[in-house]
């Protein structure tokens, strides 16, 4: 099968948010693909077929005052793992010097993910949000994680779209 290592939502590698795509040629045992997705060690591993269903779970989104405080948030990862919802998302509106709508970290320790690089799925909870706030409903989203990411995104009804840039790190053929 093979395999391609991206960095989602950046335009450069070494930025936004790893993920591992792979592309078998049938759906493998659920078994060997988390083994797969275990031995990646991404926050995301991603088999490209088509899904039966999909569920989004609930999540806690927190607004701060300002973009810095966004940045120079540490949460305390025990407490965010006690606090209802799967992940916390934390936002302010952007502004400044810099070109975004809002900026946005997302953890997951609940997961084992203290803290996602670009959370795709995060920003279907933040994007509706800001834009209500902003009246506007095409958003450019920076996710303030170490790594950083942008995030150009689409409220469309009740529909969430994501788009941004990918730099391919590598490809591979798996042997499994």
């Amino acid at each position: 099968m093979k395999q391609y290592v991206v960095d989602a939502f950046a335009d450069k590698v070494f930025a936004g948010n790893q993920a591992a795509v792979c592309v078998p040629d049938a759906w493998p045992a659920e078994s060997l693909m988390m083994s797969i997705a275990a031995e990646n060690n991404f926050s995301e591993t991603a088999f490209v077929v088509r899904p039966l269903a999909a569920y989004m779970g609930c999540d806690l989104l927190c607004v701060l005052p300002s973009a810095a405080a966004v940045y120079k948030a540490v949460p305390d990862q025990g407490k965010v793992r006690e606090l209802d919802g799967l992940l916390l998302h934390i936002t302010a509106p952007g502004g400044g010097d810099e070109p975004y709508d809002c900026v946005s970290r997302s953890f997951a320790p609940k997961l084992a993910v203290a803290e996602d690089p670009a959370c795709g799925s995060g920003h279907c909870h933040i994007v509706p949000y800001w834009a209500q706030e902003l009246g506007k409903d095409n958003l450019l989203a920076y996710q303030a994680s170490r790594r950083g990411g942008v995030l150009q995104c689409r409220l469309q009804g009740d529909r969430v779209t994501l788009a941004g840039h990918a730099a391919l790190f590598s490809a591979a053929d798996l042997y499994v």
